[in-house]
């Protein structure tokens, strides 16, 4: 403790990023999840509260953090963007898109325009111009054409709209939980 009484920094601890392809996007093998951030179902959103956890993140050498259009009825992409703006250092972002609303509400679906529709919303609510990390949050079991979903997301990138796009999302990690 200092002699004002306040407790020192931890020492920053900065993990390795790992390239994601060569999207020019590199993430820590860890990532802060934003599901937890809320806000629940009653509850005020806490954007100070999310933004001293994505800052802690932050100086502790995690550089992402995962959030969803599915994610509490789109409600978290919403608070994740306020705390974002109130946070130190560049994030990177990532989105997913969903083909249901299923879980907790927010699914956009898996057509070409749905998916752009999602990502859309996505920038709106997260205040962003671009997302950095762009997922498919789960298989699509409504007969939706892969080609057509996964050309949908291809476009994204072309356009410089998101930088590096994945299928399903437990795919960005190899079975290690080290980033591909």
């Amino acid at each position: 403790m200092s002699s004002a009484g306040a407790v020192s920094s931890p020492e920053v601890k900065y993990m390795k990023t790992c390239p994601i392809g060569r999207s020019g996007v590199s993430v820590s093998p860890v990532g802060l999840g934003g599901f937890e951030r809320g806000p629940y179902s009653g509850e005020e959103p806490d954007v100070s509260r999310a933004a001293a956890v994505i800052n802690a993140a932050l100086e502790s050498g995690v550089n992402w953090l995962d959030t969803s259009e599915n994610y509490l009825d789109t409600h978290n992409e919403t608070l994740i963007g306020a705390a974002l703006a109130q946070s130190r250092d560049e994030v990177v972002v990532a989105s997913k898109v969903a083909p249901s609303g299923g879980g907790s509400g927010g699914g956009s679906g898996f057509r070409r325009d749905q998916v752009h529709a999602a990502w859309r919303a996505s920038l709106r609510r997260l205040g962003r111009e671009q997302i950095d990390i762009y997922f498919l949050h789960w298989p699509d079991k409504t007969g939706v054409p892969l080609e057509e979903t996964w050309g949908a997301m291809a476009e994204l990138v072309e356009d410089g709209l998101v930088r590096a796009s994945y299928g399903e999302c437990r795919c960005l990690c190899n079975g290690e939980g080290v980033p591909l």
